[in-house]
């Protein structure tokens, strides 16, 4: 698997969550804890929606197919229907809701040998709504 980088999302930060070799993907088709264990997670407290990017070394043009799982009770669960396609230089907003967050890697086109994703706050939560695990 891809290396993690767990954390909080803090203030107007962006943060790096997943760096990976790109040789390796995709992650596991299978969503359970020891494929995508919830302290590897992004910790999205105080965040209703965030932004995801992709940076990427090498190729051309490439892509990265990601999936987004949020932790809900012990479980994970998929955000969307279908896997989104994103490109450097492009964003895609995330409804997480207070939830930790785990990017699964489903492929890359265009021959990157390496890359980032990064992970922003977009939305904060009203502040009378807690934030959930």
């Amino acid at each position: 698997m891809a290396t993690t980088n767990p954390g909080k999302i803090t203030g107007s930060a962006s943060t790096v969550i997943r760096t990976a070799r790109f040789s390796a993907l995709p992650d596991s088709a299978t969503i359970d804890d020891d494929n995508f264990p919830p302290d590897d997670a992004t910790v999205c407290d105080g965040w209703q929606t965030v932004l995801v990017s992709a940076a990427f070394t090498g190729g051309t043009a490439p892509t990265a197919t990601l999936v987004f799982l949020l932790r809900m009770g012990d479980t994970w669960v998929r955000t969307t229907a279908a896997p989104v396609s994103l490109a450097e230089g492009q964003v895609v907003a995330v409804q997480v809701y207070g939830r930790k967050l785990f990017v699964r890697i489903a492929g890359v086109t265009g021959g990157a040998t390496s890359g980032a994703l990064s992970c922003g706050g977009a939305v904060a939560m009203r502040p009378d709504v807690a934030s959930r695990d």
